[in-house]
């Protein structure tokens, strides 16, 4: 596709050809080529970005946000699901309430008020919650950096790795069963939380 077609609204082209779209209330479809920047900004509603993109920037109200692949990924919301696919780059999310789902990213910088966060692959990552559960699986050599203030927290990393390591939890336990005998690698875990369960583990 070598044009920008939408439905369901009217469009307008500055002289730099950014395309802008705008709609009280309706149900918009835009097309696109591969590899196009997208900022979408809505009170409510669900957003669905399918294909590979460029820069991708979602602000919401509430509502579901799903992105499939794009090359770095910016994604605001006070109240919803959030649900990305692959990201060559870096994802920053920031939800007050809703859970947010990762398939795979280049890093990871993720703020949540209350719900889920699981980022199922990734580079670096840094994610804090005031309360709910985490789940983070990064790469050898990574640097994690995980803050709560209640939840259980779950990081696993490649078998054969062991990061220098922070754990702590004021009110629970920890479980690392990473070998202190494995080999040294680079990287490194910092987890840091008030109440609940810290796990480290190979997967």
């Amino acid at each position: 596709m070598s044009a920008i077609r939408v439905r369901g609204a009217d469009a307008t082209v500055d002289a730099d050809g950014n395309v802008y779209v705008r709609a009280a209330s309706a149900s918009i479809t835009v097309e696109c080529p591969d590899g196009t920047d997208v900022v979408v900004g809505a009170m409510s509603g669900r957003v669905d970005m399918k294909g590979s993109l460029g820069a991708v920037s979602v602000a919401t109200m509430s509502g579901r946000i799903s992105i499939e692949a794009a090359r770095a990924a910016d994604v605001r919301t006070t109240s919803g699901r959030v649900d990305i696919g692959t990201v060559d780059g870096a994802v920053r999310c920031s939800v007050v309430s809703g859970r947010v789902s990762i398939k795979r990213a280049g890093s990871v910088d993720v703020s949540v008020k209350s719900g889920r966060v699981d980022v199922r692959d990734t580079g670096d990552a840094r994610v804090h919650a005031l309360s709910g559960r985490v789940e983070v699986a990064a790469g050898a050599g990574s640097v994690v950096d995980v803050r709560t203030t209640s939840g259980r927290v779950s990081v696993t990393l490649p078998q054969g790795s062991n990061p220098t390591t922070d754990l702590s939890v004021r009110r629970g336990r920890i479980d690392n069963s990473i070998p202190a005998a494995a080999a040294a690698s680079s990287g490194r875990v910092t987890v840091q939380s008030i109440a609940g369960r810290v796990s480290l583990a190979w997967r």
